[in-house]
Order: C-alpha cells, then sequence, then structure tokens
C-alpha cells in the first residue's frame, strides 16, 4: 500500500524545505499517486498526521514533510516542512473543518441557538400551547444555529453559504407553519361552540303563517316571465332570485333556536341592523294572490324598515301553528325573551316592512348560558335580508290568474 504514495514521498521530498509551504489540490495529488480514495476528499482525518500512519501520511513524514490543513470544500490540502521548532510529529496539525477553531465556532452557534431557543420559549410560554413553543424553540434554535455557523465560516464561502441557505428554508418553513397553525389551529381564531342552533327561513310555508300578499318587485320593465311552477314560498323564492328581484312591501323571517345541551340558553329579542338604505327598486310588482286582503293579528315581531333606527316590537296575539320537525314539533316562543335547550327548541316570526325605500338589513340576536354570553348575526344565507316598497307612482302590477296568465293593473 505505501507503494502507491511513493510519488507523493518523492516529489515532496525533492522540494527545497525553505521554500515553505506547499500548496497542492487534490486533482494534483490525485494525479501523483494515480487516484485518491473518496475519504480523502470528504474526511478531513485523512490527511492527519497520526506517528503510526501507513500509506499516504508515512509518505509525506518520511519526505519531511507533514499536512497543515486541508480544505475539503476547496480541496484544497497545504504542507509544510516537519523541521525543529515546528509541531512534534506526534501532535497532528488541525485541518480546517476539525480544528479547535472549528469546534469552539460550533460550540459557540450551539450556545447562541440554545439561548434563542430558551428566550423564544419564555416568550411564548404565555401566548402558545406546549407542542407550539416546542417547535418554535426548536426552529429558532436551529436557524440561529444556522446563522452563527455562517458567521463563523466566513472564510470558506461555499461553507457559509450552505449554512446561510439551510437558515433561510428553515425561516421559511417558520412562516409556514406559522400561518398554517394561525388558520388552523391556533384556539384564538377558532370560535368556541354556540350552545345552541339557529335555522332560518325567508317567507316561511304556509303552515307557519298564510302567503297572504306576496308581492315581488322587480329592478326593471316588465318582460312577461314565466309564472313560477306552483305557488309555494319556496319556489316563489326560487323565482324571484331568478328574476333578480326582492320582496315588495314586506319580508317574513321565521327563525328556529334549539340548545345543543341540557343547559338553558336564554334568547332575547332580536335587534335590526340596517346595512343599505336607498330608493325603493322603480319596476313593476308581481303579485301572487290575486289580491291583498286584511290579515289577521299573529303573534309576531314587527319591524318597520322606514324608520331612522328601526326596533323589533313584540306583537303578542294568537300564536301561530307548531312548526313540525324530526324530533316532534316545534312551538312558537310566547315572550320577547325566550329560553331554549336541546329538548326545547321554540321559534319566533320577524314581519319586516317597507312603504317608501328599498333596505338591505339582517338581525342580531342576544343569548346568555352559564356565564357565557355573546351576539350572533343572522341572515339570509351570509347575504343581508332584502325588501322594497312597491307604491311606487307609475308603476305598474301584474296579478297572476288561475289560468297561469299575467293581468295588469296601473299603478
Amino acid at each position: 500500500m505505501a507503494r502507491k504514495y511513493d510519488p507523493l514521498r518523492d516529489y515532496l521530498a525533492a522540494r527545497d524545505a525553505s521554500d515553505g509551504p506547499l500548496t497542492l489540490s487534490f486533482d494534483q495529488v490525485g494525479e501523483l499517486v494515480g487516484e485518491l480514495p473518496p475519504s480523502a476528499r470528504s474526511r478531513a482525518t485523512w490527511w492527519a498526521n497520526s506517528p503510526s500512519a501507513r500509506g499516504q501520511a508515512q509518505a509525506w513524514r518520511d519526505a519531511g514533510w507533514r499536512v497543515q490543513s486541508v480544505d475539503l470544500d476547496a480541496m484544497m490540502v497545504v504542507f509544510t516542512p516537519d523541521t525543529v521548532g515546528t509541531a512534534p510529529p506526534s501532535q497532528d496539525p488541525p485541518p480546517e473543518g476539525t480544528s479547535t477553531g472549528s469546534v469552539r465556532a460550533s460550540l459557540i452557534a450551539g450556545a447562541v441557538a440554545a439561548v434563542s431557543a430558551g428566550v423564544a420559549a419564555l416568550v411564548a410560554l404565555r401566548h402558545l400551547p406546549w407542542l407550539a413553543i416546542v417547535l418554535l424553540s426548536a426552529g429558532v434554535g436551529a436557524v440561529t444555529f444556522g446563522i452563527t455557523e455562517a458567521i463563523t465560516s466566513w472564510g470558506t464561502p461555499a461553507k457559509a453559504i450552505r449554512w446561510l441557505a439551510g437558515a433561510g428554508v428553515l425561516v421559511l418553513v417558520m412562516v409556514g407553519c406559522a400561518f398554517a397553525y394561525h388558520a388552523w389551529l391556533d384556539p384564538a381564531t377558532r370560535p368556541a361552540a354556540l350552545p345552541f342552533t339557529v335555522s332560518v327561513s325567508v317567507n316561511p310555508p304556509t303552515q307557519v303563517m298564510d302567503q297572504g300578499c306576496r308581492q315581488v318587485t322587480l329592478p326593471g320593465p316588465w318582460r312577461n316571465p314565466a309564472p313560477p311552477t306552483a305557488l309555494t314560498q319556496d319556489v316563489i323564492n326560487a323565482w324571484e332570485q331568478a328574476q333578480h328581484g326582492v320582496d315588495g312591501g314586506r319580508t317574513l323571517v321565521v327563525i328556529i333556536v334549539q340548545g345543543t345541551s341540557g343547559q338553558a340558553v336564554t334568547i332575547s329579542a332580536p335587534q335590526v341592523v340596517i346595512s343599505r338604505r336607498q330608493q325603493a327598486l322603480n319596476g313593476p310588482v308581481a303579485e301572487f294572490s290575486g289580491g291583498c286582503g286584511g290579515e289577521v293579528p299573529v303573534r309576531q315581531f314587527s319591524v318597520d324598515l322606514d324608520q331612522q333606527a328601526p326596533v323589533a316590537r313584540f306583537q303578542d296575539g294568537p300564536p301561530l301553528p307548531d312548526v313540525p320537525a324530526a324530533s316532534g314539533t316545534i312551538r312558537q316562543a310566547g315572550s320577547p325573551v325566550f329560553t331554549v335547550s336541546a329538548s326545547d327548541a321554540e321559534y319566533f316570526l320577524v314581519q319586516a316592512t317597507s312603504a317608501r325605500s328599498f333596505v338591505r338589513w339582517y338581525l342580531q340576536l342576544t343569548w346568555q348560558s352559564m356565564g357565557r354570553s355573546g351576539t350572533l348575526p343572522i341572515s339570509n344565507e351570509g347575504r343581508p335580508f332584502a325588501t322594497s316598497a312597491v307604491r311606487v307612482p307609475g308603476n305598474p302590477q301584474y296579478f297572476l290568474q288561475p289560468d297561469g296568465t299575467w293581468v295588469s293593473a296601473p299603478g
């Protein structure tokens, strides 16, 4: 094996020691000895000046030289004459990457990373759960370690760039994890479950309240649209949406409230919030009942949307029919403030009217249960309710006849 490195020994022996250190690339050494093993390019210990070394180390030691330093990134080795006054032959010179300075730099980087991780944990202790604290501390420590290593190895650009790139990737991963945690796991972004459920029905079916005078105000000129296929509130609602119309004159809203447990939940009278008020729609009116007659007062919350600050006023009267449900029937609330639970569901009716304006509005429910309280917005599937006045001078009305044709009357 020693014969393989004899050319290296002869090459060094022929050099004049007075010329000082000699720098060779790994490729130059490989040309002398034929080919370097992979460990010579990946392990600094291959270039160690061991007193009991055989092969490569014996070759340069027999020539009176020793390895002063080695740079695995640059693939360069520095030989220096092994003369009197230099390090004893039994003491290996510290090749770059395994030197005392490099070890010291790694220890410093580890210490800085540990301190940074500890500070991050202390800062997050009052704000995050344990799992998030552990992940944050580990991430901060790793990023700090990489940056510190990059700074201490700045003399080797390739190595410093690798450490900085690794730290940058970790920072991006931490930012992505922070966004994901905030969106999906952070308790602050996950509202506590409501102690009740709400079901909203706009212009409810006839078993709750008779259609009475159902009108739809259209936004443009009359184009003789095909009438609904059936005069049910659901079908009329779909027809209204398809024609881009809104409820004419009034909107009925039924809200069913049921608790999610045996604990009682107190529901207060709904509050009305105006989203937008503008002039009434300047278009024709389609009426499906054949005319409006007198209506019998019923138990409901009445809202005059033309008021500056509309209020839902409780109007007592005969109760409406019970609403059928999977668990039985749901009765109408008998007072403006009522209590529900999992076994006691109730509903209430809101009738909102407008004679002058086109109003977009929604409701708010205030609730209390077991020391908790809150306010829940009630809307039409995420959109405000919409009600427009119908008595606009000059706009005709169209009445649906039993034979499915429209008959017009001047406005």
